[in-house]
């Protein structure tokens, strides 16, 4: 039968949790996940909160054709416009899949079908001259025909930007910026 071996240092903040409560959970990841649930056990909770230091977001890659739909977003104190894809925080007890339809509803106005997912990637920046740490999960979306236009304002944190479609190529020969960089592994 299948075996798994785990020793845990009496040094260890699990060791202490385990000790405590008599409970231990053992993660059997994705590959996809790999990376993820490896940054997830290797940190301390004694030193972070996860939950609240590490936020998780679901994007979507929306095509048509070879563009990319994406919103403008402008650093201050970098002077720096980028460009990201939709979506946004994932709710404690909300399935990414969920997470994206509702940001698409709440931004767009528009339902979306989620498509396949494409990976997870971490993602470490600055950003307005604050730190921010997100584990970021990317899935193909579909917008259906009849709400296609050119153009989207996107009501987003009571402020209001436009979201418009790019040929992606401009994004790969760099001249425009977009974010998070991880991206780039599924457009291609």
């Amino acid at each position: 039968p299948p075996m798994v071996y785990v020793s845990i240092r009496k040094e260890r903040h699990s060791h202490h949790m385990i000790r405590e409560t008599g409970e231990y959970v053992i993660n059997l990841t994705t590959e996809k996940l790999a990376r993820a649930t490896d940054f997830c056990g290797v940190r301390s909770g004694r030193d972070m909160d996860k939950f609240k230091e590490i936020r998780p977001i679901v994007l979507g890659l929306v095509r048509n054709g070879n563009k990319l739909l994406v919103s403008k977003g402008y650093d201050k104190l970098k002077e720096q416009e980028f460009y990201w894809c939709l979506g946004g925080g994932i709710e404690f007890l909300e399935k990414s899949e969920d997470a994206l339809k509702r940001e698409f509803k709440e931004e767009l106005n528009i339902d979306i079908k989620v498509g396949k997912f494409l990976g997870i990637s971490e993602n470490i920046f600055n950003y307005k001259g604050k730190n921010a740490h997100e584990l970021v999960l990317f899935y193909d979306a579909y917008i259906d025909d009849k709400d296609y236009q050119e153009k989207y304002s996107v009501i987003d944190d009571d402020s209001e930007t436009e979201a418009m479609w790019i040929d992606i190529n401009r994004f790969k020969d760099k001249e425009l910026t977009l974010y998070p960089e991880q991206i780039f592994k599924y457009l291609f």
